[in-house]
């Protein structure tokens, strides 16, 4: 999950290429909402689900989120009324108020930025050999280009306060260390050169 005006990671979740997408944006926008204002979310059409509408609600976020051809007013099952009526509303707002939701919508592309960015600053190759090896470098790569989003914004926005940003980024990196049993930055051993 990326912001639209800084384009800085919020939220990482890798998982096997299998994975669905869609099942991980609650806890990304939950983590999202930590450290963010988060009012609007825009994602692709992969997300559009009412379990997404739901967790949307429970944390006051707008969410522009294309629906499907077979997508209908229809809200049914264990969702609460507000998730089926936002459901209802957004799908009412993407049919006859297009070129409005759109203006939202299309702030996603965003995230294809951020992706780009990442693949043209520190190299699209992941050369980890190991499932480890490979989950710490994409991670470094994300902090690397966070710190490179905080030093740009920092001269756009003048004000930024990077010391709480930044111990604010180390607090939550040691956290996800600890969650993905990696040894967090602090105690891992001097790099011995480039990889081969």
């Amino acid at each position: 999950m990326c912001g639209v005006t800084t384009h800085i990671v919020t939220a990482v979740e890798i998982k096997d290429k299998d994975a669905s997408d869609t099942r991980q944006l609650p806890e990304l926008l939950r983590k999202t909402k930590i450290n963010f204002d988060v009012q609007e979310l825009m994602a692709d059409k992969a997300y559009g689900s009412l379990d997404n509408y739901e967790k949307c609600v429970e944390l006051g976020v707008t969410p522009f989120i294309a629906f499907k051809t077979s997508h209908n007013g229809a809200a049914k099952g264990k969702y609460s009324e507000e998730a089926k009526k936002l459901w209802r509303k957004m799908l009412w707002m993407f049919q006859f108020h297009e070129e409005e939701f759109l203006s939202h919508y299309h702030q996603r592309s965003n995230v294809e930025t951020v992706f780009s960015m990442i693949k043209a600053k520190f190299d699209g190759r992941v050369r980890g050999k190991s499932e480890t090896a490979a989950l710490n470098e994409v991670l470094c790569k994300i902090v690397c280009h966070n710190i490179c989003c905080v030093i740009a914004a920092s001269f756009k926005f003048q004000g930024v306060d990077l010391e709480r940003l930044f111990s604010s980024s180390t607090a939550t990196l040691e956290m996800e260390a600890v969650r993905h049993q990696i040894a967090p930055i602090s105690e891992r051993p001097p790099s011995c050169g480039p990889p081969p």
